[in-house]
């Protein structure tokens, strides 16, 4: 993953990451 390309592709990049692994952990039934 390029940092170059774009910070909205970045931001929804994390986001992703953040949603995948903290709805996972912290509330599952809201995935």
């Amino acid at each position: 993953v390029t940092v170059n390309t774009n910070i909205v592709d970045l931001n929804d990049y994390l986001q992703h990451i953040l949603k995948s692994t903290n709805m996972k952990c912290l509330t599952p039934e809201k995935v």
